[in-house]
């Protein structure tokens, strides 16, 4: 915006210096008469170094739109300095949030190796497929978590596996999102 006008005047100058060099290369042509100087000869240097109103008044223009000019790229390089900075603690909050959940996780949840052999020293006890507090909790089912025996009668208060009891209960509510899309599309 600022660089199109700036552009537009220097054009504007650039055609007035031409056309004062044109009117100069034509006196050469013609000595003795000049029409910058009413049709007196006038010294050549004096004659380009003389500037008119208008070329004053657009040179002025110029001088102005570059202070603008230059205020607006130094706000630019600020704001992109910033939003370079804004950037660089968005990345740094997201490597420090997945080391966080990573360390949480490690301290609340036992890795595949922990969980392998936990599994080995559950497989080694005697009649271990049966929960024991060691190795399950008991579980006090809600109405809709009941969990079905092998026969098809619902039981409640059964002993499970903590990592069981979370696939059952997923199990279930994906059980129920899928019988209210069947539900949905029947309407």
């Amino acid at each position: 915006m600022i660089k199109g006008e700036i552009d537009q005047l220097k054009d504007f100058l650039d055609d007035k210096t031409e056309k004062k060099k044109q009117s100069a290369i034509t006196q050469s042509m013609a000595p003795g008469f000049n029409s910058n100087a009413d049709g007196f000869d006038m010294d050549e240097d004096l004659i380009n170094e003389v500037i008119d109103e208008e070329e004053l008044v657009k040179l002025k223009e110029i001088k102005e739109l570059k202070k603008q000019y230059r205020s607006a790229y130094k706000e630019l390089r600020e704001l992109r300095a910033e939003a370079k900075y804004t950037q660089t603690g968005i990345d740094n909050s997201k490597e420090n949030l997945i080391k966080k959940f990573e360390e949480w996780y490690e301290d609340n949840f036992e890795t595949e190796a922990e969980y392998k052999k936990r599994q080995a020293e559950i497989s080694r006890i005697p009649n271990s497929n049966k929960a024991t507090p060691a190795n399950g909790v008991r579980f006090q089912s809600e109405p809709d978590d009941d969990i079905k025996s092998n026969d098809g009668e619902e039981k409640e208060g059964v002993d499970v596996d903590p990592s069981a009891l979370a696939y059952i209960r997923s199990r279930k509510s994906v059980n129920k999102l899928n019988a209210a899309r069947k539900d949905m599309l029947k309407v």
